[in-house]
């Protein structure tokens, strides 16, 4: 019988293949059952807290130099150089054959590609180019070299990070008002849908490509494709101003191409046995149906019955959907 120190290490090590694509879900499956392995999720939350607090310390660092020195060509050089250094460590520490330190990897690429884009938008200002040159400019050149490395160094976050900073690119933004009040807004939702449409497909294709990160990446574009897709939808009815038949038209167009969205993901979750595009559909159907409901009767209905006759109507689906799925999936198991 191993001991617990075993176990732990490998309940350690199984964490690590599964998260970096070396192993699939089904071989982590079997490996946990056959080595009693436990979820071992503490030693990877503790190590990404510390990447965090690498990442912010040598940024507020660098912000203090640059603050210290007041010369944008010196902080220019400062940002550029360091970039270079940190991402020719990282890609030592990744070609490690041991693999000893991929977490540090992660962090020392991710810091250099901040780095340079830090200094891209310093040498915008240098330059002084208006804002939308500025972020073109910032765009074409960052966003090729960040998912180019993300692809040699095998690393999912970096990926993350430049999928989701490109779909803020093509027009999105996130603003904070008072505390702990969050508003999510888009420019062009319909642009945006098509972006993230876009990036979801490039996650089917990535799923079907050889290579041990294949499935970490196409995770990453499809959840981020799914999330941008479904938010794009829930926000394009109320993009409308509605001043006439044609505008009210076309906001309840908008309204039914959310919710058949929202259904197509949950089937097409069920015929590629997918459990995040039925997690997104189900979602997303849930707070289509809550969002119309509440635009009509939240004003004409006592708020207790509205709650109890939404949380009734909601149950009511859910059971539906349920067995619906289960017939859905038999029959692609059966093709």
């Amino acid at each position: 019988m191993a001991s617990k120190n075993v176990k732990e290490a490998l309940a350690q090590d199984i964490s690590q293949w599964l998260a970096e694509g070396w192993i699939s879900p089904e071989v982590y499956e079997t490996l946990a059952a056959r080595y009693q392995v436990a979820p071992f999720a503490i030693a990877r939350i503790l190590s990404y807290i510390g990447i965090t607090g690498g990442i912010f310390s040598l940024l507020g660092v660098l912000g203090l130099v640059a603050t210290m020195i007041k010369s944008p060509l010196v902080g220019l050089v400062l940002l550029m150089g360091l970039a270079a250094v940190a991402v020719r460590q990282g890609l030592r520490l990744v070609r490690d054959p041991l693999d000893r330190y991929p977490n540090t990897a992660r962090m020392l690429l991710t810091i250099g590609m901040l780095m340079f884009g830090g200094g891209l938008f310093l040498l915008a200002d240098m330059l002084q180019l208006h804002e939308r040159s500025a972020l073109i400019m910032v765009g074409l050149l960052w966003f090729p070299a960040t998912f180019a490395l993300s692809y040699v160094s095998g690393n999912a976050f970096l990926l993350a990070l430049a999928v989701l900073l490109t779909y803020h690119w093509v027009g999105s933004f996130t603003g904070m008002w008072g505390r702990a009040v969050y508003t999510f807004s888009i420019e062009d939702p319909r642009m945006m849908a098509l972006a993230a449409m876009l990036g979801t497909a490039v996650g089917l294709w990535q799923a079907r490509q050889p290579g041990i990160h294949s499935q970490p990446f196409a995770r990453v574009y499809q959840s981020l494709g799914l999330l941008y897709f479904n938010m794009s939808l829930l926000i394009l009815p109320w993009s409308v101003e509605v001043h006439d038949s044609a505008d009210f038209h076309l906001q309840t167009a908008y309204v039914i191409l959310g919710g058949l969205a929202a259904i197509g993901q949950i089937v097409l979750g069920a015929r590629l046995q997918s459990s995040l595009f039925t997690g997104f559909g189900l979602t997303f159907a849930g707070i289509h149906l809550f969002t119309r409901y509440y635009e009509h009767f939240w004003n004409s209905l006592d708020k207790g019955l509205f709650f109890l006759i939404g949380g009734i109507v909601l149950f009511g689906i859910g059971t539906l959907l349920e067995k619906n799925l289960k017939r859905i999936a038999g029959g692609s198991h059966a093709d």
